[in-house]
């Protein structure tokens, strides 16, 4: 298991630990990594304190209630969604339900997220975008389960992140691969862990 320095909240949102590996599509389509090109600016005094915005909560889509292919690969683009949602709003509620206990990674930065916010700051910015994303799913030798891996390009960007006295860093651009492995449990998702190869 590994976690990956962030140089911001950004990337902190994304870290998970546990290796996933030989993640493809059902057309079998590989795509070529990418490397990180994320970087920090130090921060700036407070009189360039960037403007704060209001999201609205993402909703689960419908091609996420079933415990499919097609609902994996719907319920890891709501992530991204809940995840952008969080860091924008400081709100963490959905992130942690969609998130299970048991992921280190997603406490991570839910906890990130949490801190940032507790004290008084925010970000501006530092949306994610899933480029692509090859899926497996999961086989288990003793149970049937609803289980899934992914291999996903993920791409945020440049993002503020005003802390509570006012500082501001300044985060460029970045480009990652994560791997994710999400169950159906009880009637819904959950992801188990996510990992910045």
């Amino acid at each position: 298991m590994r976690m990956l320095r962030a140089p911001g909240l950004a990337l902190t949102a994304a870290l998970l630990a546990c290796a996933l590996a030989g993640c493809s599509d059902a057309d079998g389509k590989e795509s070529s990594p990418r490397p990180s090109t994320s970087t920090s600016s130090p921060t700036v005094p407070a009189s360039s304190t960037p403007a704060r915005s209001t999201p609205a909560e993402p909703e689960l889509p419908a091609a996420a209630d079933r415990p499919t292919k097609n609902g994996a690969r719907a319920f890891i683009e709501h992530y991204w969604d809940l995840i952008n949602y969080a860091q924008e709003s400081g709100d963490v509620t959905a992130l942690r339900q969609a998130s299970s206990h048991t992921c280190e990674g997603c406490s991570t930065g839910i906890t990130g997220i949490e801190a940032l916010y507790r004290e008084g700051g925010y970000t501006v910015g530092g949306q994610y975008s899933i480029d692509s994303i090859k899926i497996n799913r999961l086989v288990a030798s003793k149970n049937d389960i609803d289980a899934f891996e992914a291999l996903l390009s993920v791409t945020n960007a440049p993002q503020q992140i005003v802390n509570g006295d006012g500082d501001v860093q300044r985060l460029k651009s970045s480009t990652n691969e994560v791997v994710v492995a999400t169950l159906w449990s009880e009637g819904e998702w959950q992801l188990q862990v996510m990992e910045i190869k």
